[in-house]
Order: C-alpha cells, then structure tokens, then sequence
C-alpha cells in the first residue's frame, strides 16, 4: 500500500436537477480507482488494527485514505479542488485520520 503505488482519478457527478428555485442541487465528488474485485473484497475485509497502522504511516496514509474513500463511497471534494498530497499532509492528514478510525470504531471492525 506504498503512496506511490495506487492510480486513482476523481470525478465530479452532478445530483438531480429540481425544478424547485429555493432547492439546490448537489453533487458527489467520488474516487474511481481500478481494484481487483478480490483486492477489494480483502480491503473490506481488513482489521482496525491493520487500517490504524497504515493511516497512521507516512509511506502508506495517502493510499490508506484514497482507499477509504472509495470502499465507503464517500464525497472526495478535496481531491477534486486540490488533490495536491503535500497539501493533504500538510493541512488534512491528521483530521482525516481522525475521522476515518472513528468511522471504522463505529463500524466495529475487529
């Protein structure tokens, strides 16, 4: 799960469009990446354990997390408007890691 190992792209998918004026619509920011079906199957299968090490480890954290956001299909924005990873180190790491193993505690992923 090296940082420089994984390929992703990002890409911006525009919500419904309603024809309500004071309603806006959204869109999602999600994380495509080419992951074998059995790589994935593994990814949604891996420990607390295993997740907190690699997000907590400067060689693997990006991927970790780029990963994260494609298992659980969550709004990637960041990515989108910056997506520049000295700036994730910088500015988002410690949050995201934060809030991914609270999301993985919830799950109660052993």
């Amino acid at each position: 799960m090296n940082n420089d190992s994984l390929d992703y792209e990002v890409f911006k998918i525009k919500g419904d469009d309603s024809s309500e004026v004071d309603v806006v619509s959204s869109s999602q920011h999600i994380i495509k990446m080419d992951i074998l079906k059995s790589d994935s199957l593994k990814l949604a299968n891996m420990s607390y354990t295993k997740w907190e090490s690699y997000l907590k480890n400067n060689q693997t954290s990006w991927n970790a997390n780029l990963i994260l956001y494609w298992l659980y299909k969550k709004d990637g924005v960041w990515f989108f408007y910056d997506g520049v990873k000295s700036n994730w180190y910088q500015n988002q790491m410690k949050g995201e890691v934060e809030d991914w193993l609270f999301f993985l505690r919830k799950l109660k992923i052993e």
